[in-house]
């Protein structure tokens, strides 16, 4: 793994291989992939070999502390690639959305993102005030411009719980691929519920081939304890 960038800010690692294809990986706010083991066989697998570029937003700020056209720059700088895919769990999902603004992101595989953390948007979401009460300026205060209509979105969450506001928000487009699942177990730990079932790795590999909710609902998620839907 070479580091390309370790600042107060972001770290970017790079794991390079002969790939036409980058995957970028966004870290949460414990600094981890969820149950994502970027570093596992299955993880490449389902990244089709590609080259791996590895993102963490060292403040936790939601990307508002991130100079998002340096990191454009720092990704296009490792090379040319056919497909740029991205991929992330919680603030690593916000991320991995936001950043298809800046870069040609071809899907973006979001695991229990947020809308916004921003208090003027969801005044009573405190499971994160230890980090946002730090952000001073806020770029990014949520996704309302982050998606376009060239970039496959997957979402990804449980229902029934606190995330229930965010999911609420995300815009309903043909691009943009809800999964959500009614099994309480799941919640904010989706990828981790999906690893347990050993179908992670597959669902992602579904999103990164562009598949809808529905086909990856019916391939993977068939099953009646997922309690799986895509939202009407």
């Amino acid at each position: 793994m070479r580091t390309l960038i370790d600042n107060d800010v972001l770290k970017i690692s790079v794991v390079e291989t002969s790939s036409d294809h980058l995957t970028l990986c966004f870290t949460g706010i414990g600094h981890s992939y969820g149950a994502i083991d970027v570093q596992s066989e299955e993880f490449f697998k389902s990244s089709n070999h590609a080259t791996s570029m590895f993102i963490t937003d060292k403040q936790r700020s939601w990307g508002n502390n991130i100079d998002f056209v340096q990191l454009r720059d720092i990704i296009y700088s490792v090379g040319k690639y056919e497909t740029i895919n991205a991929i992330g769990n919680s603030m690593g999902g916000f991320l991995a959305i936001l950043i298809s603004r800046f870069v040609d992101i071809k899907n973006a595989v979001a695991f229990v993102p947020q809308y916004s953390v921003h208090k003027d948007v969801f005044p009573n979401e405190h499971r994160w005030d230890k980090y946002t009460d730090n952000i001073q300026n806020w770029v990014h205060r949520d996704l309302e411009s982050a998606f376009n209509d060239k970039t496959n979105y997957y979402i990804l969450a449980g229902v029934g719980g606190p995330d229930d506001p965010h999911l609420a928000l995300f815009p309903n487009r043909r691009n943009i691929h809800k999964i959500y699942f009614r099994n309480r177990v799941f919640l904010h730990s989706v990828s981790q519920r999906l690893k347990d079932e050993q179908i992670l790795y597959d669902v992602i590999l579904d999103g990164f081939a562009g598949k809808s909710a529905a086909e990856i609902i019916a391939g993977r998620l068939y099953d009646p304890k997922f309690q799986a839907f895509t939202p009407a």
